[in-house]
């Protein structure tokens, strides 16, 4: 047992000399396995709780900012109001110059002469009636700001979900980096009995090998999941907006809280919160106003008028000297009345496809009412299952971890193999993983939850 050994090639070794040759190796190994769990000690790292995710994140989001800019055009445009419902007023100011040369038979004035002239007038027009259609317009207007603030608050419930779900990828994949951290020491350690028994004579150099190779496997998975840590905080980094990547410490934990307020009544709170169901009512309401906006067009058009026009004329023939005079026209008020004949069939139309547009909006808004109240009771349910499986993946856990322990005292004192042992601290490994699976399941059912009620700050 403790003697040579001897390769498929047919030559032999010292078993002495191999087993120092592999302590050796699993000491190296060793120090760089403890390097990577050590992590890097210099480095300094950047805590962050949800809320700050939150708030972070909520700031730099880019899709956030374009939809704030549009609410922020709709407010504006809101504040200028229609054209239409203030007086137009223009001024208008011009010089002309001009050589003229008549000698037709029928012209009162023969010969060469020149004309100057300088034009100015101001013309006023007040809309008195067209139909409604700058009430009509204002309340568009309003609408319009109301809707792009109700997508501004659904943009930032999706953003809000994303992070949720990112920052808890992070806490997850960190937790279980963590497991497989257990599982590493807990393979190390019977490596270590193993090496020591073979030294004393009570195990095979077939027993230590074994032991190794499940080291080995342990700290591969574990390095494995250590690049899955890495990506999972890359992608929260990029959620959040930063252009950089630096290792980040998430204070907040994955436990089960109490049952969120946003499950009590969540399918009617859906229907009276839910900022997309919001947005989509006001477009239907912006939809059939479309329409009234579009039967304008068969009223008339009733405007007040009113100018002022003053020209100062000079008139200049050969050997007489200039002529000037000057006119003045001011027209106090006038009435204007202006209305569509011969287009009634092209109006027809865009009311046409105005009210299309709006049965349109109609169906999108129950289409959208359905998916969402049909996810709403599937959280609902999925919440209450999704409790169990938490209960139970806990009890698991507890259970596994019981059964290491007497499989670790079967192993040390003899009654078990290193194969059942494995099979015990696999089963283990895999209920604390499920645990914390389990977990994260809970965590975005609450988020989803929660953003279907416009909830998720």
């Amino acid at each position: 047992m403790n003697g040579g050994s001897c390769t498929w090639s047919g030559g032999c070794t010292n078993g002495g000399a191999q087993r120092q040759k592999r302590r050796r190796f699993a000491d190296g190994w060793w120090l760089l396995l403890a390097m990577l769990l050590g992590g890097q000690p210099g480095r300094a790292q950047t805590s962050l709780s949800l809320v700050e995710t939150l708030r972070l994140g909520l700031a730099n989001n880019t899709e956030l900012q374009t939809a704030i800019q549009r609410e922020a055009i709709a407010r504006s445009n809101q504040q200028v109001g229609v054209p239409d419902r203030l007086p137009a007023i223009g001024l208008n100011i011009g010089q002309n110059n001009y050589f003229n040369q008549y000698n037709s038979p029928t012209t009162f004035v023969k010969g060469i002469y020149q004309d100057n002239a300088i034009d100015g007038s101001i013309s006023a027009s007040w809309l008195l009636y067209n139909g409604g259609r700058v009430a009509l317009s204002q309340t568009r207007l309003s609408q319009l700001v109301q809707q792009a603030s109700l997508e501004t608050q659904a943009v930032r419930q999706r953003v809000s979900r994303a992070l949720v779900a990112a920052y808890y990828q992070v806490v997850v994949e960190t937790a279980r980096l963590g497991v497989r951290t257990e599982s590493v020491n807990l393979s190390k350690a019977r490596f270590i009995d193993f090496r020591e028994q073979e030294r004393l004579g009570k195990a095979s150099t077939f027993d230590v090998l074994q032991a190794e190779n499940l080291f080995l496997t342990d700290s591969t998975i574990y390095l494995q999941q250590e690049i899955n840590v890495q990506t999972a905080q890359s992608q929260l980094q990029i959620t959040i907006g930063w252009n950089r990547f630096e290792p980040v410490i998430l204070t907040d934990s994955l436990t089960a809280g109490a049952r969120p307020p946003a499950f009590s009544n969540l399918n009617g709170k859906l229907l009276s919160l839910n900022f997309d169901l919001r947005s989509q009512r006001v477009g239907v309401l912006v939809a059939a106003n479309a329409i009234q906006l579009q039967k304008t067009a068969f009223k008339p058009v009733v405007r007040l008028n009113s100018s002022l026009y003053q020209s100062f004329t000079g008139t200049k023939f050969i050997d007489i000297p200039r002529i000037n005079g000057s006119s003045t026209n001011f027209l106090i008020g006038g009435l204007s009345v202006s209305m569509p004949l011969l287009r009634s069939r092209e109006i027809r139309r865009s009311v046409r496809q105005s009210e299309l547009e709006r049965t349109l909006a109609e169906i999108t808004l129950k289409g959208t009412e359905r998916r969402l109240q049909a996810e709403s009771e599937l959280l609902a349910r999925s919440y209450q299952t999704q409790g169990r499986i938490v209960a139970l993946s806990a009890l698991l856990t507890t259970n596994a971890a019981r059964s290491l322990i007497i499989a670790r005292n079967r192993l040390q004192n003899g009654f078990s193999s290193l194969i059942e042992y494995r099979s015990v601290q696999l089963a283990y490994t895999e209920a604390k993983l499920n645990q914390l699976q389990a977990l994260y399941a809970l965590k975005l059912i609450e988020a989803d939850a929660k953003q279907l009620v416009g909830n998720l700050n």
